[in-house]
């Protein structure tokens, strides 16, 4: 997400408080192509809004943005009038090399169209009202210091969501070794596991590590290697059929493995 903001120079062209008179004389609905970037905070009220073929419930707290040339379909409910501020703006990115003209600003809009911000998130609303109203004034330097606050807005947008990336991140390893601890005996392949969290292979590897210490295949072998243990000390089973039970199917790896982990063969172990 930081590729749109690194450079960003956002050209305020308008800020509107959007409410009853915005939606009078029986007009609910909006349907047209963006003639400029969107960004719209919502104060009050339900509504909905169709664009890249989704549709999205709007309430309040919510926050949604359209790009310029992007089709959409905004709808407010008659009976609970859609209440937004919206920032209408041109993005343009500063050139790396120091004299260079800006540049239209090509970068996607690195979030979802509509994200729910919630109540926690008490400064937005406090900012994008500062926002409106220092547009709405028009004192010496308004234009620049709008610019300011909407990075700002952007930036605790940003802010929010990396750290929501980051509570998903670890729900969802958190279920990849629980599913592991269920099936650790049968055979795991780190793109079967990958692709139940529908992330790539490598960068499953990179959240595995991250939030549990491990690697896949260490986390694996500990699990088998610890039910191994107990199934050695608690039964006279072959080890050569405690190796299949953990999920070894060649009982001299499964041997290997064990004296790599614990320093004894199997059956040193068994009989210390």
């Amino acid at each position: 997400m930081h590729d749109y903001f690194d450079r960003l120079f956002p050209n305020i062209l308008d800020v509107l408080r959007r409410d009853q008179r915005f939606w009078s004389n029986g007009k609910h609905f909006v349907r047209k192509a963006a003639s400029m970037n969107n960004f719209c905070y919502i104060l009050g009220g339900q509504g909905s809004l169709e664009i890249l073929g989704q549709t999205y419930p709007l309430k309040r707290d919510d926050v949604f943005h359209f790009c310029v040339g992007q089709q959409f379909h905004l709808r407010s409910d008659p009976d609970d009038t859609l209440c937004y501020i919206a920032v209408h703006y041109q993005p343009y990115v500063v050139p790396v090399q120091a004299g260079m003209p800006l540049e239209a600003n090509a970068v996607a809009w690195p979030f979802a169209p509509m994200m729910s911000i919630g109540k926690e998130q008490k400064e937005l609303p406090v900012l994008m009202e500062s926002l409106l109203h220092c547009w709405t004034n028009k004192n010496a330097g308004f234009e620049w210091k709008a610019r300011v606050m909407l990075l700002n807005i952007f930036q605790k947008l940003s802010d929010w969501y990396g750290q929501i990336q980051q509570d998903e991140n670890a729900r969802l390893i958190a279920a990849s070794m629980e599913h592991i601890k269920q099936n650790f005996h049968e055979k795991l392949e780190r793109d079967g596991l990958a692709q139940m969290i529908a992330v790539s292979s490598s960068y499953y590897s990179v959240l595995f590590k991250r939030y549990s210490g491990y690697s896949v295949v260490q986390y694996i072998t500990k699990l088998r290697i610890d039910r191994a243990k107990q199934l050695l000390t608690a039964s006279k089973a072959p080890v050569s059929e405690i190796a299949r039970e953990v999920g070894y199917t060649d009982p001299l790896y499964f041997a290997r493995k064990f004296s790599q982990e614990i320093g004894m063969s199997p059956s040193e172990y068994r009989n210390s």
